[in-house]
């Protein structure tokens, strides 16, 4: 090599002494062929300028010359290679680089590596060598650079070495760049109706009647990303699914790069109110694989009724409960509850039950829907009412159900509890009194030789809470002659109407009802008008007109009047007789619930040796079988007590009622009033009485005063020593003589609560209904006619044995209000009637 050197150099000498007349100019850079102008050398030259001449192909220099090209484009030392765009975490094109020489000398490359790189970049610039490193004049040799980025994106930039025996650009070096791109991904985009979406947006539908399908809403997909958008599904998920469609079309739905997709959805709801879900698009978006919109709509109603109940403004809904209705005498019935159906909707209302309203479940049976809708429809906007009525059967809780059923879409079955309690009584209440002091005359006229005065009437009112009322006047004036009565009066003021009220000297009482018409206890005194009638279920009015013979002005009177404080029980107010055709007739009722009447027997002391309850326990037992029958169901609960009084032990005067006569019985009744009990059936026990002989006992009229004590009507009486058929006077009677006092003792109490006898002892005559002849003013028991006298015994008189047939007009005399006891025959019977009244006098309850 050094020798070869040396020629090299000699060879140099050679050409630039045959050039030296000459300037050469050489490019300003680059690799060979030399930098600055090299100057004349020897030969002392001028210092002028040379001539100039173009530049002829520059020859290859005498020294190797590292070239290096690009597709046949040279690149100059320090010149810059751009290999272009790679996306990132891929690998480029290898670009092909050529190495000439272009000395006439042998280029050797240095290396391996003959090519090494540097720079922040390096590494993402991979380099295949060149596989020749020494290359004669003209000779290449190609290596390649490939551009694999594998960080962010960006440019990227590296330095390139090659080092040579180039004596010009020993080490040429060029900068090599190029772009990492972005790995192209899609990018979703989605408008709804228009409108562009981000994923988790809601889309709101236009409300849509419920049953029925909204619009058509159309969802676009668009591509704004660098690859291809592949959507795997559009589905719908969570929340309302059903209540939405979607049309997504062919799936795997693929969308160019700048392309775009429709599909449509719509909203159908089945039912009212607000309804969401989720419309769900999945794709392989990167960052929005599952692109969510979010659904409302609301659906609302169709026309439909829409039912409501309401009692009086308070609404109640399908399985609540109305308002209790209290603590209700068992057999009585609340005041009907009026309950409104409302339709509320926007369509007919059918009431596809029958009944229309139907109780069921529970206590059903004490529950009565007392008036049905009137029609089985309801037009939008309308009502009907229903009226609903509690009757307890039994005491304590009761509960049931009312159900309605009916075309709404919702409540198809609408049901409402009922709740109430049943009582029945422990203790009696104390009847309603009122009293009205008369003390002026507001007319009077002349009258059988005298002059009859009358007061202003006083109201006599029942209703279903009050079913009777005894009605009272006392004038203690001291005419023993004296009269005083009572007419009656509709609220017209006609017509004047009379009744088998009581007449006194000095009191009177009478009684609404007598029974259960009105035209068996009333009659007209002017014959012209009619009767008013009488229902017990509504409020029945005349007016008492107080007479007497006695000026008012002169001796005052009182008129007092007593009512029931214990409701009409349903079927007492439901109670219907007809007069019959046997002596069985009245005798079948069997009432359904059972009442109370508390009795206090009260014994004038020294008339008998036991007075207490147990004493005459075979005559209570008795008068309580005869009560507790079931025509009648009266549960009789005793109470005794003693009177020291011996002037009444034998009562000498039964018919006076001034109260001021010795041994009287009206004295007796105001003189002890203190032994009374005013909501007991005071029943007064005594050995006899002088004045007639054989009574067996009295009552103070019929009726007796109720719940008032010591008044001249406030008691009844028996007699004990005519009801002994054995024994000394004041000793025990004998059970079958007790049991004889038992069945007086029921039949005084029948008549102080308000019966008659069935007829008098002369026996009914249809054709004078007064006094002697006439019978008892309820139309369903026999009667004995007045033609039966004398067909047993010749004393003008129907006896018990002339009144045991079997037709219905010669019978009663098994009935307890025969007008005659024998104390053989059994007069236990009681009819239907009879029983309905002495239910509803103001002291049973």
């Amino acid at each position: 090599m050094r020798t070869l050197l040396m020629n090299h150099k000699l060879n140099l000498l050679i050409f630039l002494t045959f050039i030296s007349l000459f300037t050469i100019g050489c490019p300003a850079g680059g690799g060979g062929g030399g930098g600055a102008a090299f100057a004349l050398l020897g030969f002392g030259g001028s210092s002028a300028a040379p001539e100039t001449v173009s530049n002829p192909p520059e020859p290859p220099t005498a020294t190797p010359q590292l070239q290096l090209f690009r597709d046949g484009s040279q690149i100059f030392n320090s010149g810059t290679a751009n290999l272009g765009s790679v996306v990132i975490s891929t690998s480029g094109t290898p670009v092909t680089f050529t190495i000439k020489n272009y000395g006439k000398e042998k280029l050797s490359l240095v290396g391996p590596p003959a090519i090494t790189k540097s720079g922040t970049d390096a590494s993402m610039f991979v380099i295949v060598q060149p596989s020749d490193l020494e290359l004669e004049l003209n000779e290449t040799v190609n290596f390649t650079i490939q551009f694999n980025p594998n960080a962010a994106v960006g440019v990227k930039s590296a330095q390139i070495s090659i080092v040579s025996n180039d004596p010009t650009t020993p080490t040429f070096q060029i900068n090599i760049t190029g772009t990492a791109t972005p790995v192209p991904t899609p990018e979703i985009s989605v408008t709804v109706a228009t409108v562009e979406k981000t994923s988790s947006d809601t889309y709101t539908f236009t409300s849509v009647q419920e049953g029925l399908s909204g619009s058509n809403v159309t969802v676009n997909i668009r591509n704004q990303g660098t690859a291809a958008l592949n959507v795997s599904n559009i589905t719908l998920a969570s929340g309302d699914t059903s209540q939405f469609t979607i049309t997504p079309g062919t799936l795997p739905l693929n969308v160019a790069a700048g392309g775009n997709s429709s599909f449509t959805m719509r909203f159908n709801p089945s039912s009212t109110g607000t309804k969401t879900g989720a419309l769900n698009i999945l794709s392989n978006d990167a960052d929005e694989a599952t692109f969510v919109i979010n659904l409302s709509g609301t659906g609302t109603a169709a026309p439909a009724p829409e039912i409501n109940l309401q009692v009086g403004s308070v609404d109640i809904a399908s399985g609540g409960s109305m308002a209790s209705f209290g603590t209700v005498r068992v057999g009585t019935g609340t005041s009907d509850t009026t309950v409104t159906i409302q339709n509320q909707g926007n369509a007919t209302l059918n009431l596809t039950g029958t009944p229309r309203v139907l109780i069921t479940g529970g206590n059903a049976s004490d529950f009565e829907i007392v008036s049905q809708p009137s029609a089985n429809t309801i037009l939008e906007g309308s009502t009907l009412t229903f009226k609903v009525r509690f009757t307890p059967t039994a005491a304590g809780a009761r509960t049931s159900t009312f159900q309605i059923t009916n075309n709404d879409n919702n409540e198809g079955t609408y049901t409402v509890n009922l709740s109430g309690t049943g009582n029945v009584p422990s203790s009696p209440c104390s009847p309603i009194i009122a009293n009205v002091t008369k003390s002026s005359n507001a007319g009077s006229q002349a009258i059988n030789g005298g002059t009859l005065y009358w007061g202003s009437t006083v109201d006599i009112v029942t209703t279903v809470s009050r079913p009777s009322i005894v009605y009272y006047m006392n004038q203690p004036h001291s005419n023993s002659s004296g009269l005083v009565l009572g007419y009656l009066y509709d609220y017209d003021g006609n017509p004047l109407m009379s009744s088998r009220d009581s007449r006194g000297t000095t009191s009177m009482s009478g009684m609404i009802p007598y029974s259960r018409y009105s035209t068996d206890y009333l009659s007209l005194e002017d014959g012209a008008q009619a009767i008013p009638t009488y229902n017990p279920s509504l409020t029945f009015a005349l007016k008492f007109e107080p007479n007497t013979i006695v000026s008012l002005a002169s001796t005052n009177a009182t008129v007092t009047t007593v009512s029931s404080c214990n409701p009409m029980l349903l079927e007492d107010q439901a109670f219907t007789s007809s007069e019959g055709t046997s002596s069985t007739n009245g005798l079948d009722k069997v009432w359904t619930y059972r009442k109370k009447l508390n009795v206090n027997l009260i014994f004038v002391a020294g008339t008998y040796a036991t007075p207490t309850v147990a004493g005459i326990q075979a005559a209570v037992d008795r008068m309580t079988q005869v009560y507790a029958q079931n025509s009648v169901k009266i549960d009789l609960q005793f109470t005794a007590t003693t009177v020291t009084a011996a002037e009444f032990q034998t009562i000498a005067n039964l018919d006076n009622d001034m109260g001021n006569v010795t041994a009287s019985l009206t004295k007796l009744y105001t003189s002890t009033g203190s032994s009374q009990v005013a909501t007991s059936l005071n029943i007064y026990l005594t050995a006899d009485e002088t004045q007639v002989g054989g009574v067996l006992g009295i009552s103070s009229g019929i009726p007796g005063l109720p719940g008032v004590t010591g008044s001249k009507k406030s008691g009844m009486i028996l007699f004990i020593e005519p009801h002994r058929s054995s024994g000394s006077a004041g000793g025990l009677l004998s059970n079958a003589d007790l049991v004889f006092l038992g069945n007086t003792m029921a039949h005084e109490a029948g008549h102080f609560l308000g019966l008659f006898h069935i007829n008098e002892r002369g026996g009914y005559n249809s054709l004078s209904p007064t006094g002697l002849n006439a019978r008892d003013p309820i139309r369903d028991t026999p009667s004995c006619s007045s033609s039966y006298a004398n067909t047993v015994y010749n004393n003008n008189v129907v006896d018990i044995d002339e009144c045991i047939g079997t037709g219905f007009t010669n019978a009663g005399g098994y009935n307890l209000m025969f007008w005659a006891g024998d104390g053989v025959t059994d007069q236990g019977q009681l009819t239907g009637e009879q029983g309905w009244l002495l239910r509803n006098n103001p002291l049973t309850y």
